[in-house]
């Protein structure tokens, strides 16, 4: 397996000087490489640059937690989307032209106090202890 590719590595690789390699991934001078190749904090845009300038091979959510951030968001959205596709067409193919039990089917459940799916099958109970779906809350409620 290929050792992972550091940004000195990136730069000697290119045949730059810290300073012409500064210029490339938008920094001012050659002692901010300097501080970027022993491990100092990365802006978003110079984490781009890096990963651009490395067709990939140095991922700009490792040196940069708002790229990072942003990345898991839009993975979570999509894989929160896909899931919602798949239960609707489930659902309507379970119920054909009846849209008031379509809609049930769709429905989800969220709890007021802890803001978590509660109706999905197989899920934990709460650990807030004033959620009405915790188990000191459904034991009393028996």
């Amino acid at each position: 397996m290929a050792e992972a590719l550091t940004i000195e590595g990136l730069r000697i690789e290119l045949g730059l000087t810290q300073e012409q390699f500064a210029r490339r991934i938008g920094l001012s001078n050659k002692g901010s490489v300097s501080v970027i190749e022993r491990g100092g904090p990365v802006s978003l845009p110079v984490a781009l640059a890096l990963e651009t300038l490395s067709g990939g091979r140095i991922d700009a959510a490792l040196l940069n937690t708002d790229v990072a951030m942003a990345r898991n968001a839009i993975m979570h959205g999509a894989a929160a989307s896909w899931q919602l596709d798949q239960r609707s067409n489930a659902a309507a193919t379970a119920v054909g032209d009846d849209f008031d039990a379509l809609d049930d089917a769709l429905r989800i459940v969220v709890c007021d106090v802890c803001e978590r799916r509660i109706d999905a099958p197989g899920e934990r109970p709460c650990e807030f202890v004033d959620c009405p779906h915790s188990p000191d809350e459904l034991a009393v409620a028996a």
